[in-house]
């Protein structure tokens, strides 16, 4: 169980490195679109931000889920990959279907990934929700 706890631990410690950084690229992004001129704050200008910051961090998100999927495929609790990374979306998003069940052995994991999600899934819609008050804020002309 420990070795369960300790994998899981460094896993979902990788997972929020990866979404900080693509997180960081888009704010890196906002931000240097923002020195060079001022974005109109149009229905257009505000839904393709908005668009494109959920695709990137889809990307992210993406890769933390074949992440994991690695993970069990590493410990062969599955033979193909797409199972693997069928079982890793099903657990990160907590939707938890059931139909592939990881050994007693690796259960944890699966809760660990599930965790995972929750964290990540929460700290995206926080920055996207932060993106859309500012956009709106500018659109308003209001500052802080």
């Amino acid at each position: 169980m420990i070795d369960n706890l300790i994998t899981g631990t460094v896993v979902i410690g990788i997972c929020m490195i990866i979404q900080c950084a693509f997180i960081s690229v888009l704010l890196q992004a906002i931000i240097r679109q923002d020195s060079i001129k001022e974005l109109s704050p149009s229905f257009l200008t505000i839904s393709t931000v908005l668009v494109l910051g959920v695709l990137v961090l889809l990307i992210g998100t993406l890769i933390q889920i074949s992440i994991w999927a690695a993970l069990f495929m590493y410990y062969d609790e599955f033979t193909a990959f797409k199972d693997a990374f069928f079982h890793s979306i099903v657990n990160f998003t907590t939707l938890g279907y059931g139909d592939f069940v990881l050994s007693n052995e690796r259960k944890l994991l699966g809760g660990m990934e599930a965790v995972n999600g929750v964290l990540m899934f929460g700290l995206s819609s926080g920055f996207l929700y932060m993106l859309l008050d500012a956009l709106l804020r500018r659109k308003h002309g209001k500052r802080n």
